[in-house]
């Protein structure tokens, strides 16, 4: 597996809800599925509420909205997860009718998924507001991805 070691680098995670994200925790390493490039929707937007710096961004989360679009899949450790308004946190759970959005000081806010996508009863954050930043060490090369000409999944050596 061929792996930067060395450098960090940043993804943004965009929630779909529904149970169609990625969940992640700070310091775990697991396999993420990101959009191979970055989606037009993306770029129409600030989805961190600041003006859009996608140019700081390396990969975007992938999620099985879009499922007909091409993504890659890579390991990867999680070093950082930042929210724009409540700061770091340690962990985003995405199962089940709620999101958990461990704070880092231990204290988890529900996020309703599915009735009122969005909706956290504690918590001054707009329904749209729950974009994160990423921050990742140890990135693989692919490890396997869907390309939008064949629609064929195409696995890679490892």
């Amino acid at each position: 597996m061929n792996i930067d070691s060395a450098a960090t680098h940043l993804a943004i995670w965009v929630p779909s809800w529904y149970e169609l994200d990625q969940p992640m925790r700070v310091n775990d390493v697991g396999r993420f599925v990101f959009f191979q490039s970055t989606p037009t929707w993306l770029n129409e937007q600030s989805p961190l509420g600041e003006p859009s710096t996608l140019g700081d961004v390396d990969f975007v989360f992938f999620n099985q909205l879009l499922n007909d679009t091409p993504w890659e899949a890579r390991t990867a450790r999680v070093v950082s997860i930042v929210h724009p308004l409540l700061g770091q946190l340690s962990a985003v759970d995405t199962c089940g009718l709620d999101y958990k959005f461990t704070l880092a000081d231990g204290q988890i806010l529900c996020v309703n998924a599915e009735e009122d996508p969005g909706h956290c009863e504690d918590a001054e954050v707009d329904k749209t507001g729950w974009s994160l930043k990423i921050w990742f060490a140890g990135v693989s090369q692919p490890l396997e991805c869907r390309d939008d000409a064949t629609d064929e999944r195409k696995g890679f050596s490892v």
